[in-house]
């Protein structure tokens, strides 16, 4: 999981790049010279295996890497494998590879295939679609759709939360900055003594106004005398609002 959790920082600052595949994309001689095979793999159950290396080589080759390559899936499951063959059709394309058997790998699976000359891929003259599908256990080499979309939902979801967090903190903030400066605007009303109150679940000029000194004093470290003259002041600066 760790090393998924870094594959999603490595994607959301490279723009989400796919898996480059291991073989050469097409650069090579003319479209004469190349035979693409494409597909997906799957599991049973249907889930994409991601960033395995899917091989694709001819039966008879006589060793050249060219017509050896592999490729790996992308976060679809998605596969693209090039090998360099002719297709007979031109001089330098000759002797002709159509009919050839070609084999494909992948994940202790196998198919072999005839290759056919048809115009699936204007980058060749010829591609075939060979899916597979794979057991259960085989596990996703890489990251998926389905990860980057579970963890893009989780971090915009820590991203929402955060925000939700602050602007209700600041909101709050707000709140006991009104309610401090309005009572610190009565004489003798400290800072200290403000906080007192607020946590004396005094929040208004009108809740000290209605206080018990008594029981103010009771839970503050006010003294019921300061209770008593903040009481007071704050009943008088109720009466100077309403007239």
């Amino acid at each position: 999981m760790p090393r998924r959790a870094l594959g999603v920082l490595v994607l959301l600052a490279l723009s989400v790049v796919t898996p480059a595949a291991v073989g050469p994309a097409v650069a090579e001689h003319t479209s004469h010279h190349r035979y693409f095979f494409v597909g997906t793999v799957r599991t049973e159950s249907g889930l994409p295996v991601c960033g395995v290396v899917v091989r694709a080589f001819v039966a008879d080759f006589e060793g050249s890497p060219d017509r050896d390559r592999s490729a790996s899936t992308d976060w679809s499951g998605a596969y693209t494998v090039q090998l360099h063959m002719h297709s007979g059709e031109e001089a330098e394309a000759q002797p002709s590879d159509k009919d050839k058997q070609v084999v494909l790998t992948v994940a202790g699976t196998s198919q072999t295939v005839t290759v056919v000359r048809n115009q699936l891929n204007p980058n060749g003259w010829g591609q075939l679609t060979i899916d597979f599908t794979v057991n259960d256990t085989v596990e996703s080499l890489g990251l998926c759709l389905r990860d980057v979309a579970i963890y893009a939902a989780v971090v915009v979801g820590g991203v929402a939360l955060a925000v939700v967090g602050v602007l209700v903190l600041r909101r709050r903030g707000r709140g006991v900055r009104h309610v401090r400066a309005d009572i610190m605007k009565l004489p003798g009303a400290t800072r200290s003594k403000a906080r007192e109150l607020e946590g004396a679940g005094i929040r208004s000029l009108d809740d000290l106004s209605r206080a018990d000194p008594g029981e103010l004093a009771a839970s503050t470290n006010l003294t019921e005398k300061q209770a008593r003259v903040l009481v007071k002041r704050a009943q008088d600066a109720q009466k100077q609002r309403d007239a």
